[in-house]
């Protein structure tokens, strides 16, 4: 088995997601929907499972500095195209959740902050959550995993807010893969908030957690 086989029922964290080859990139994606890996050769076939959770950093170009406020970027374009091409389109699709951390501040290092406190929190919020979610699909099935039809019979949205989906889908910001991906993401946040109905603003921040690579 190799490392996304290991990974069954974990994390699977590449660091510098750009450095990894394309060819290497792309047969990840069959593993993410089918949450196994088929190895074939002359004589026979075996499948291991891959049921992962992928999580990836990246520098936002090869420098690192592409998007600083205080340091200026030196690579060239060509750098920088050739840099983020390694990621393929249906490769970024895969991902549910793709954000841009800023430069950490003074305030990050010398602010208190009572991180066992938040988890606290957090950790009541999302056992809440687990307990929405199976009461409304009846099952230990969750909104990132339930299949697409019982998902949308299960979570209607409003008109406005199939507009505001379609609208990003025409713009070729978010194609069906990932417009799914923004739904499931906005049913999360309104679990967590003990909300019966995925809200406009439920919407909106999980189109936020998109961040667009193929856009900046």
């Amino acid at each position: 088995p190799g490392e996304i086989s290991l990974a069954n029922h974990g994390i699977l964290f590449l660091d510098e997601l750009p450095e990894f080859t394309k060819q290497a990139l792309e047969i990840l994606r069959q593993p993410l929907e089918s949450k196994k890996i088929t190895i074939t050769r002359s004589a026979q076939s075996i499948s291991y499972p891959a049921n992962f959770l992928l999580a990836a950093a990246m520098n936002p170009c090869p420098c690192g500095y592409a998007t600083d406020s205080i340091v200026n970027c030196k690579c060239t374009d060509s750098e920088k195209n050739r840099y983020l091409k390694k990621l393929s389109g249906p490769l970024i699709d895969r991902f549910d959740l793709i954000i841009e951390i800023p430069r950490l501040s003074k305030n990050d290092y010398t602010q208190d902050n009572d991180s066992q406190n938040s988890t606290q929190v957090m950790n009541s919020k999302i056992k809440k959550a687990l307990t929405f979610q199976k009461a409304r699909y009846k099952s230990n099935e969750k909104n990132g995993t339930i299949c697409i039809s019982k998902f949308t019979n299960s979570n209607k949205i409003t008109q406005e807010q199939k507009q505001i989906l379609g609208y990003f889908i025409q713009k070729g910001t978010l194609t069906a893969r990932s417009a799914n991906s923004v739904l499931r993401i906005a049913r999360t946040l309104a679990d967590l908030e003990n909300s019966i109905p995925i809200k406009d603003i439920h919407l909106t921040q999980a189109l936020q957690l998109r961040y667009n690579l193929k856009n900046k």
